[in-house]
């Protein structure tokens, strides 16, 4: 996979809705590249312009079984000793290695635990029973179509 920031382009444009991370260098590397942010339109301006309604957000907490706690724990410990080594000096195919192994564990394995965190399908059918009746028309974001049988 080819790191996003070292193509060559004479024009480059980004949409984002999250280009902020937590991590500042990430960050860092999206405005080097792409150029600070020339247009925000939140949320906020969304509603108020009509092209939103206006919504309510209600988060519920799955906890993690024992096992994908370890996983997750275990994966977190390696990104750590990752991270650290990267802080010295390396030869630069090493480094970029580290670095795609880092990026893999940060974006890819890391989420994926609490993307199938078991005891989700308890907590949509709680939610669900609770929360969605026949009196109501609603929707339910599911973030890839392999979800929406889970909820079914």
């Amino acid at each position: 996979r080819r790191n996003i920031f070292t193509l060559p382009a004479d024009r480059v444009m980004g949409l984002s809705a999250t280009h902020t991370r937590y991590d500042d260098e990430e960050t860092d590397q999206i405005e080097n590249y792409f150029g600070k942010v020339c247009f925000e339109y939140t949320i906020a301006d969304a509603i108020r312009d009509g092209r939103l309604c206006h919504y309510t957000y209600h988060p519920h907490f799955v906890e993690m079984t024992d096992r994908e706690q370890e996983e997750y724990r275990t994966l977190q410990y390696e990104l750590f000793k990752i991270q650290k080594v990267l802080e010295g000096n390396l030869a630069p195919d090493d480094r970029e290695r580290l670095q795609r192994k880092e990026t893999t564990l940060r974006t890819n394995k890391i989420p994926q635990i609490l993307k199938k965190a078991a005891n989700k399908r308890s907590v949509y059918e709680q939610v669900i029973a609770r929360e969605f009746t026949d009196d109501y028309r609603s929707i339910i974001f599911c973030e890839a179509s392999k979800d929406i049988a889970v909820i079914m």
